[in-house]
């Protein structure tokens, strides 16, 4: 908004200069025609008596100079004698360039007269125009044009969008609800498979319910957990902590994964490197990075985890070959639910809640998270706390 004013600011100076420009060579015009008509035969007389006076906005002044400038007469043209021309200004009139017409808000004319003497004619433009006053006028218009169409528009995206807010308000409090309603009889479910395989012993039907259960188990909790990220019911306890260790000691949790599907995982962590937040929150963050690279790795494929600082703040990333990210993906690829084409067609088991709960625990640290990928190739996420 502060652009859009200052732009109509500088547009209003600039109409401003030009109509002066031209009100100035209007007054000009109209000097020269007061001065070349009939009046100024009269007053080049010097008798001073006028017929009908002509409808002219300001005062004109006939000032009579001998030929070392020195004023002889000063009487009105138009017979409006409230005010009379200062003598200065005569003088820096006179010093003036010849060429020029006007000085300051003056504008004037000069004749010769038969006597050898001049006469010169001279009003001011400054009571016609007011320009000043003009100016500011325009830049009020402006700014109190600006400021309402900035309150419509703020009106009417609150009244367009706020039918989707609460659609959003509602999913995610549903989403919260069906969580907790979903935890007690999938837990059941659970314990009694768990039951039935130690009478019956293994069973492949029984094994698909099992591994279905803690399936969707994990799939409730990481719904529960980004309720409770999204909502704030979890208060952020921080305290300061090894984030070197922290992150090592998830790198060594995902050694053996990546060294079961051959991928080469390498990782380089800072020594050193202290931070004020809640150390679990941070271990999970680093876990789903994790988790999220070795599934979108393919055999034999490269992984990296890195840990530095940058500016004095730290920096995680996360590397790995791949398949990456398409640029139509990545700027949803933080939305929950959301799976990329790829993640869809694989069998890679996303819930599409993973990168949501990085990026929420990442914001409630007062950081940021983005990724950077080479389509077809390779992609790297970076958390900057």
């Amino acid at each position: 908004m502060g652009l859009m004013i200052s732009v109509f600011g500088v547009l209003s100076i600039i109409n401003y200069l030009y109509n002066d420009y031209w009100d100035s060579l209007s007054t000009l015009q109209m000097l020269e025609w007061l001065v070349d008509g009939e009046l100024s035969l009269g007053f080049q007389q010097g008798d001073g008596e006028q017929g009908e006076e002509p409808n002219y906005g300001n005062a004109v002044y006939a000032v009579t100079l001998d030929s070392k400038n020195t004023i002889l007469n000063i009487y009105s043209v138009t017979g409006k004698t409230e005010e009379s021309i200062p003598e200065s200004v005569i003088k820096n009139i006179c010093d003036n360039d010849p060429e020029e017409w006007s000085w300051f808000s003056y504008i004037y004319v000069f004749r010769e007269t038969q006597d050898g003497h001049r006469i010169l004619f001279v009003t001011d433009s400054a009571y016609q125009s007011k320009g000043g006053i003009k100016i500011i006028l325009q830049l009020l218009l402006i700014l109190g044009a600006v400021l309402l169409l900035f309150a419509v528009s703020y009106f009417l995206s609150r009244f367009v969008t706020r039918p989707a807010e609460a659609a959003l308000q509602r999913e995610k409090q549903f989403v919260s609800d069906a969580s907790h309603e979903l935890k007690t009889p999938v837990g059941a479910i659970s314990i009694n498979a768990q039951a039935l395989k130690g009478e019956i012993g293994d069973n492949k039907h029984l094994m698909h319910i099992l591994s279905e259960t803690k399936r969707m188990d994990q799939m409730i909790h990481r719904l529960l957990t980004l309720s409770y990220l999204e909502e704030g019911e979890v208060q952020l306890k921080k305290m300061r902590f090894s984030l070197s260790d922290c992150v090592e000691e998830m790198a060594l949790t995902y050694d053996s994964v990546a060294f079961e599907k051959n991928i080469s995982f390498v990782y380089e962590i800072e020594e050193g490197v202290f931070y004020e937040g809640n150390d679990e929150e941070i271990r999970q963050l680093t876990a789903i990075l994790l988790d999220n690279a070795i599934k979108h790795t393919p055999r034999s494929g490269q992984l990296a985890l890195a840990l530095r600082l940058r500016n004095g703040r730290p920096e995680i990333s996360v590397y790995n070959t791949g398949a990456g990210i398409s640029q139509e993906d990545i700027p949803y690829i933080f939305d929950r639910f959301y799976s990329t084409e790829e993640s869809r067609t694989s069998d890679a088991g996303s819930f599409g809640l993973g990168l949501a709960i990085a990026k929420s625990i990442t914001e409630r640290h007062g950081g940021t998270i983005s990724v950077d990928s080479e389509f077809g190739r390779n992609a790297c996420f970076i958390v900057k706390l």
